[in-house]
């Protein structure tokens, strides 16, 4: 078992058995996190077309693109609260289409990307994207906004990668970032009765390798040097987590597992109990 990707604590105890993929929780510092996760080859076999990652986000169906367009829309608007239109970085940009929107909106715009198969759709439309992670980025450049829109808990060293835009974001400047709230009121609620049915959606590893609470993101933002952490909770759409209404009403299970739960993730955020988390720092 590997030590925790945020403390390097060697103790942790197991929470959730998902296939061959052990979930367990730091006892120093509470962070989840897989405890056998796939080595890098594994990971970039996972992040790829070819295994089936993405592949949704190269359907340029008017569906698909007014899904993901009001997604950045929103992003944006949260962004745009404390800041003006500049210079903006998006790590994990994926085929680039907030960057799009928020090229439309006034952001100078430039992306990251691990998996060249999407990266390549974001060049054909124009925004320049780098294959690769933040650490191949010139440390020199400085960006006004640094976006990671559901990217840290993919990672394998998910303070190593917030160290990183540390040192890109200029002066005045804020990290943004939405990432699944392991405390949220759904996954609190669900994880109590996952033993029995045999299901816990939450999670999903092995590409979510960490799963973090707003207490352990606010404990790795201050470690990697940002403060004045401002977080809004919200919510995982309803049929990403459930299934869409066909999937649910063929399976009468997941039908009274649906009616059981989805109240509560509908519930979370007014509560401060969402199942995601937006998060806005500033480098000290």
């Amino acid at each position: 078992m590997i030590n925790c990707p945020l403390c390097a604590t060697g103790e942790a105890q197991s929470v959730w058995q998902e296939g061959e993929y052990d979930l367990v929780r730091c006892t120093n510092c509470d962070l989840l996190y897989v405890g056998n996760p796939p080595d890098e080859a594994q990971l970039a076999q996972l992040y790829s077309f070819e295994s089936g990652f993405h592949t949704q986000l190269a359907d340029d169906s008017d569906n698909q693109s007014s899904a993901t367009d009001a997604n950045a829309q929103h992003h944006l608007d949260v962004i745009e609260q404390t800041q003006r239109p500049g210079r903006l970085l998006d790590v994990g940009c994926a085929t680039g289409r907030f960057m799009s929107v928020a090229q439309n909106r006034g952001w100078d715009v430039e992306g990251v990307e691990l998996n060249d198969d999407t990266a390549s759709i974001a060049r054909e439309d124009g925004v320049k994207v780098t294959t690769g992670t933040l650490e191949s980025l010139d440390s020199a450049q400085q960006f006004d906004a640094i976006t990671m829109w559901d990217v840290v808990e993919h990672v394998p060293d998910p303070l190593g990668l917030l160290r990183a835009a540390h040192r890109l974001v200029a002066p005045g400047g804020r990290l943004w970032l939405a990432t699944p709230n392991v405390d949220g009121l759904f996954p609190k609620a669900s994880l109590r009765v996952a033993p029995k049915v045999g299901r816990w959606p939450h999670p999903e590893p092995p590409y979510h390798l960490t799963q973090f609470s707003e207490r352990t993101l606010r404990h790795a933002l201050g470690r990697a040097g940002f403060h004045d952490v401002v977080v809004n909770h919200e919510r995982i759409p309803i049929g990403y987590t459930f299934g869409s209404t066909a999937v649910v009403f063929k399976d009468p299970k997941r039908l009274a597992y649906t009616a059981v739960f989805a109240p509560l993730a509908l519930l979370g955020p007014s509560l401060h109990r969402g199942d995601t988390m937006i998060v806005g720092a500033q480098p000290t």
